[in-house]
This record gives structure tokens, C-alpha cells and sequence, in this order.
């Protein structure tokens, strides 16, 4: 019971700060005569469009059933789908175009999936670390994430992918004890699949669970379910069929976005493993900067000199990020001698994600966000663990709480500047 309340609690607090400090993201109106097509380009007020205005207008377009590019279909031609200018599946573009229709707000979508997110987590959480008090540690931890809040307040796809991946860990926890669950484990991962691709980084870390923990049976049961995801995947694209394509036009059409992906993630872009470099440090690149000096009528004055430096990542905690990685590994050695199983997945998750981004070359930061809570929870599993063999449990309590106060701080007060000058 105290559990709940003091989940409560965050959930109040994350709600009541965003929409105090974001207060705008909530309140403007979605415009859709603001965006026009020039050339095969989709550009807002003559100005070439964020990912956030992107994905705002494509569900805009979307949930008016509109598959195609744009609106200006009058010549009859017909357009080229909307996921060849988005390189993304649909799902999660229809949620924000749902969030324009019911609110006439792109954002508040985003805030309703992040709360949902923050319970999912909870729940997790409740089912790896027991109804103690450091099952509050992995949500109070994510509600407090400079990334995590930032994307809860944008039209962006990541929120939507982290919510359905962690709603599908749910089900797949439940799924070992009840194998019912396993194609509804499928159809919530076939959702997080058509929200972004990168879903699919979770199935090896459920194989591999139930490899290390040999349950045949379980094995056996989660791949014959899995064509249910394909299925759960298909349906988000009614709309699509509906238009008149045809199912052919439909494996074309995600292969072409496949071919096109994986161009830009393998064959192009940063070295490989640099994604951990993000984690670990918070560093985004080598890189120059260099001061243009505007005068009030927009004329440039004069350049300022080239400086070299780092790129940083403002969202980047030095209190959570890093540690992720250590205690997911110190979470395998300490659920593996307690013989607390379940606590295996968690770290397994975590790695099957970063196992796959490593290899990537082109990656931005918040393709992490769907692995932070899987590395939030083992932090709280270690942090417990350590509580417990510790021999003084006050001296314990008070580096607990000191540890959160750092993580409250840096994440409220700390800006980590986006670039340090070396030369």
C-alpha cells in the first residue's frame, strides 16, 4: 500500500512539472494550414520541419485516412505512402494524430503515454523487486530523466515505442507463470513493432530468458506465438488497404523503408559502438563550434572563431546513465545467486537493445530511451541486494538517499552544456 502511494506521488509530481514547465507544448493548437508541400518537401511556415511537426502532420494525415504524401492529390496521381517520407511504421503517428482530434494538441498524447509508461515501469518493477520501498526507485528515477521528460512533451515516436515495449515485458512476465498470456505477449509487441522497428531488439532477450532458465515449453509456446506480432503488425495498416493497396504493394513498401534504414544505420553515419559512448559518458561527438554574430534586422555582422571541442548531451545524467551498465551486469550475478530469476530479464533486456545499437552506426541518444528502464530497475535490484548484505543498514539508508538527492538535483538544477571547447 505504501508502495502505490508513494507511486502515486511521482506520478503527481511528474504531471504537475511538466505541465508547469511545458505549460505551452499543451496548450497551442494544431494548425495543419501551416504546412505546405514544395518541391517533395514538407516544410511549416517556409521553414523546413522538425521531426516533431513530421510526425504531427503524417498522424494528422493519418487518422483522416489519408495514406498518401500530403493532401494536394487533385491530379489524381496517386502519391507515394506517407511512410516513405516518415521511414517510420504507423502506430504511434496515429496516436498523435488521435491526440490532435480529441485535444486539437499534437503533445498531450505524449504525456498521457509517458504516464503510462511510468506505471508500466512501476509494474515491472513491483514484479522484480517485491513491494518494497526500492520498487519506487526505477520510476522515481525515469520521471526525473532529462530525455525521458523532454520527449513527453513532443510529438515524437519514442514515448509511444518505450510504453508498448514495456507494456509487452509485462505480459511477458506474466506469460511465464500463465502461457495464456504469450499471444497476448505477441499482439502488445506487434504494437510496439508498428511504432518503431526497433521493438524487435526485445525478442532475443525473451528467448534468451527462457534458454538460461530451460523452460523448454515456454520456448516452444513463445515462438509459435509470435506470428501473432506479424498479425498485430498488419492490422495497424488497415487504413493502408483500405486506400486500395494491395498486400503486395505492402511488403514492397516496407522493404523499401528496411533497405533505406539499414543504408543509413550500417553503411553510414558515426563508428560503431558510439551509441555506448553516449550512455557511458554523455559525450555526442568530436566536433567544432563556431559564434555568428546577427544584427536585430538579421544580418550577419562577423563569424567568430572556429573552437574544437566536444558535443555533449544536455540529458545525460552522470548518476544513472553510466551506471545502467554496471548494474546490469551486477543485477545477472545477484538475481543468479539469490535465485531470483525474474530478475534476469531485466538485464537481459538492456543488453539485447544495446547488443543491436552498438553495431549501428548512425544512432541518435533517444533511441536509448526504450532500455532506460530496464537499466533503472537494476540499479534498484542492486542498490537492494547491496542493502542486504550491507552490515550497517543506516549508514546504508543514508547513501541511498543521498544517491537520489544527487540524481533529484542534477536532473532539476544541472545543465550539461551541448558543447566544451578544447582548443
Amino acid at each position: 500500500m505504501r508502495t502505490r502511494l508513494g507511486f502515486l506521488a511521482i506520478l503527481v509530481f511528474f504531471l504537475a512539472y511538466l505541465l508547469y514547465s511545458s505549460f505551452i507544448s499543451f496548450t497551442i493548437c494544431f494548425d495543419p494550414s501551416q504546412y505546405r508541400e514544395v518541391d517533395g518537401q514538407l516544410l511549416r511556415d517556409n521553414s523546413t520541419v522538425s521531426d516533431s511537426d513530421l510526425y504531427a502532420y503524417a498522424g494528422w494525415l493519418y487518422v483522416r485516412g489519408k495514406s498518401e504524401y500530403f493532401l494536394n492529390t487533385s491530379s489524381g496521381q496517386r502519391y507515394p505512402p506517407l511512410m516513405h517520407l516518415t521511414g517510420h511504421p504507423p502506430l504511434a503517428m496515429y496516436l498523435i494524430g488521435l491526440s490532435i482530434i480529441v485535444f486539437n494538441n499534437q503533445n498531450i498524447m505524449s504525456l498521457v503515454f509517458a504516464s503510462l509508461t511510468l506505471t508500466t515501469t512501476y509494474i515491472i518493477s513491483r514484479r522484480v523487486l517485491g513491494g518494497t520501498f526500492f520498487t519506487l526507485i526505477p520510476p522515481f528515477i525515469l520521471c526525473l530523466d532529462k530525455m525521458f521528460r523532454n520527449l513527453s512533451t513532443v510529438s515524437r515516436l519514442d514515448i509511444y515505442l518505450t510504453f508498448f515495449i514495456t507494456l509487452s515485458v509485462i505480459l511477458y512476465i506474466y506469460a511465464l507463470k500463465r502461457p495464456i498470456f504469450f499471444p497476448v505477449f505477441s499482439l502488445a509487441l506487434g504494437l510496439a513493432i508498428a511504432s518503431k522497428w526497433s521493438a524487435v531488439f526485445l525478442i532475443p532477450a525473451c528467448i534468451i530468458y527462457l534458454v538460461v532458465r530451460r523452460d523448454w515449453k515456454g520456448l516452444k509456446l513463445l515462438l509459435l506465438s509470435l506470428p501473432l506480432a506479424a498479425l498485430s503488425y498488419i492490422l495497424v495498416f488497415t487504413v493502408f488497404f483500405i486506400n486500395g493497396y494491395t498486400f503486395q504493394e505492402f511488403i514492397s513498401l516496407n522493404l523499401d523503408i528496411f533497405k533505406a534504414q539499414f543504408g543509413r544505420r550500417y553503411q553510414v553515419g558515426k563508428a560503431p559502438f558510439w551509441i555506448l559512448l553516449n550512455l557511458l559518458t554523455g559525450i555526442s561527438g568530436p566536433g567544432t563550434s563556431q559564434v555568428i554574430y546577427i544584427s536585430k534586422t538579421g544580418e550577419i555582422i562577423e563569424y567568430g572563431p572556429v573552437v574544437w571541442g566536444l558535443h555533449m548531451l544536455e540529458c545525460f545524467n552522470p548518476f544513472t546513465w553510466p551506471i545502467t551498465f554496471s548494474a546490469s551486469i551486477l543485477a545477472v550475478y545477484y538475481a543468479w545467486r539469490n535465485r531470483e530469476y525474474i530478475a534476469l530479464f531485466p538485464p537481459f533486456w538492456f543488453f539485447s537493445f544495446l547488443a543491436f545499437m552498438i553495431n549501428m552506426g548512425s544512432l541518435f541518444e533517444w533511441y536509448l530511451l526504450p532500455i532506460l528502464p530496464a537499466g533503472y530497475i537494476a540499479i534498484a535490484y542492486t542498490i537492494k541486494n547491496i542493502y542486504i548484505d550491507s552490515k550497517n543498514k543506516r549508514f546504508a539508508k543514508l547513501i541511498i538517499a543521498i544517491y537520489c538527492i544527487a540524481i533529484a538535483i542534477w536532473s532539476l538544477f544541472i545543465k550539461v552544456p551541448d558543447f566544451i571547447p578544447l582548443s
